[in-house]
């Protein structure tokens, strides 16, 4: 695929998505994204996500448009640049499925903006596993090639955003960094490619089939850094930041030859719900994104990563929904591994529930820092 087509389905993609959301607003809060807690798939939903413009939003509002028009349901996509605007609607009731940044598995084990007093564990569950790349992007001209360039360069502190700055702490720690060794500029997460054009930031963390890098390795030229370092030791600082991490293929980014192939970031994107989210809807919106893939598998550079043989069929952490496993069952893909992995969160959640009361009652201060402190000494 030519790096003019990607740009030619993105534009696409992106004024689809817009219709979406405004097409199907309706009466709006609560009516129209109140939980499925019984029964299918209601006639209209709310999802929400990442930006417009970017590769999550991209790909969401294609798969938005396949469930209108080959499942009859409207859907409206609800953006937000910051973690806590995408989850709150869901575990509020406004929303019905988010497709996230790991702040679904923040507000799974109750990590920074959910650990605090009105938060705490929540039971979120895993949809549809969707696993995305992504990774550093520079400018053409930076003088940066490699990561071993990267020390002492500005860096986003994305604002609002845990999952994308743990994402920036492990690829620096990939790269035998850490914070003292480069600068924080604060940025939202969908500001950063101007803020790369403009000179605040040397290096980005953003969706690599995001429109915004189309367009500016048109006007200044971009570079995707490649992870050539699979030792051991990069891989395992790595993933002592995030478990879920791996590395893997990218072709067809912004600033690459057709045909070129690079080493990325590799993590789960999934889309989400609550526990009490009902098993009928689950499984009737996952029988429609893997039984109707033809409709949207060539609308982004991305949506081939939705066929249900690509995601991943064992939890890692955070439980899989009930519907999701019933449908996997159907198909002969779900494993007893998987049942295991699957029990051994349903029981961590558990454990998480009845620790974070006991640790409500003798916390002086509750936050982040001290709830992971104590997590990690009672669950060791």
């Amino acid at each position: 695929m030519t790096t003019r087509r990607i740009r030619a389905l993105l534009s696409t993609v992106l004024g689809t998505g817009l219709v979406l959301g405004m097409a199907a607003c309706g009466p709006g809060g609560t009516e129209n994204g109140a939980p499925v807690t019984e029964g299918g798939l209601p006639e209209t939903m709310v999802w929400t996500t990442y930006p417009v413009g970017t590769t999550t939003y991209n790909d969401l509002a294609a798969v938005a448009e396949m469930v209108t028009s080959d499942m009859g349901k409207q859907v409206r996509i609800t953006p937000s640049d910051t973690a806590i605007g995408r989850m709150t609607p869901l575990l509020e009731g406004q929303a019905h499925f988010s497709r996230t940044g790991d702040e679904y598995i923040f507000s799974f084990e109750a990590d920074h903006d959910f650990a605090q007093e009105s938060q705490g564990p929540h039971p979120t569950r895993v949809v549809y596993p969707v696993e995305a790349r992504q990774g550093f992007t520079v400018l053409e001209n930076s003088g940066i090639e490699s990561y071993d360039d990267l020390r002492g360069k500005r860096f986003p502190n994305v604002t609002a955003n845990p999952s994308i700055n743990q994402k920036i702490e492990a690829l620096l720690a990939y790269a035998g960094l850490e914070r003292d060794d480069v600068e924080f500029v604060d940025v939202s997460y969908g500001d950063q490619p101007g803020a790369l054009e403009n000179g605040q930031v040397d290096v980005i963390f953003f969706g690599l089939y995001g429109s915004p890098l189309f367009e500016l390795e048109q006007s200044r030229g971009v570079r995707v850094l490649s992870m050539d370092d699979e030792s051991p030791e990069a891989l395992d600082r790595l993933r002592s930041v995030s478990k879920v991490l791996n590395i893997g293929d990218f072709q067809n980014g912004p600033g690459m030859e057709e045909g070129e192939t690079i080493r990325t970031l590799m993590y789960p994107l999934p889309v989400v719900a609550l526990e009490s989210t009902s098993p009928e809807a689950v499984e009737e919106l996952v029988t429609g994104f893997a039984e109707n893939f033809e409709s949207y598998k060539d609308s982004t550079p991305t949506t081939p990563d939705w066929a249900l043989e690509e995601i991943p069929k064992v939890p890692t952490v955070v439980p899989y929904h009930d519907g999701l496993i019933s449908y996997l069952e159907s198909q002969g893909e779900w494993s007893e591994e998987a049942q295991q992995a699957n029990d051994e969160l349903l029981e961590r959640e558990t454990q998480l529930d009845e620790l974070w009361d006991t640790y409500l009652e003798q916390a002086d201060e509750v936050n982040h820092e001290t709830w992971n402190s104590y997590k990690e000494s009672e669950l060791s």
